[in-house]
């Protein structure tokens, strides 16, 4: 997501929100005005540079306090688990094309693409 004025105006208070106390979705929704999608956009784009947890269906800063604690371990893992899931469906991917490469004649990704794009 390419980040507008507007978005990071919108990202600095939802963050500041997220701060100070739980907020669902629903909750961002209404108070500032944007839809689901633009709420999930901005939650990702602050969770590439501060720590969002996601407890009880909601969002929140995490606080260094032993729940908050326990919760940022489960997001960890729980992204390291979904991350696992995405990189296991290369494989077949892969293989493919190896496969294809194979009856063109080509050994590597770029040739491949290249021989593709004619």
């Amino acid at each position: 997501m390419e980040m507008t004025e507007r978005s990071k105006e919108l990202g600095n208070a939802i963050y500041h929100k997220l701060c100070a106390e739980l907020c669902l979705k629903e909750d961002l929704i209404e108070e500032f005005g944007i839809d689901e999608r633009t709420v999930r956009d901005i939650i990702s784009e602050i969770a590439k540079r501060r720590a969002i947890i996601t407890p009880d269906k909601g969002y929140k800063v995490p606080q260094f306090n032993a729940q908050d604690g326990l919760e940022v371990i489960h997001e960890i893992r729980d992204l390291e688990s979904r991350a696992k899931k995405i990189l296991e469906r290369r494989n077949p991917l892969w293989d493919y094309i190896e496969k294809y490469q194979k009856r063109l004649g080509v050994s590597s990704l770029d040739e491949f693409e290249r021989t593709l794009k004619r």
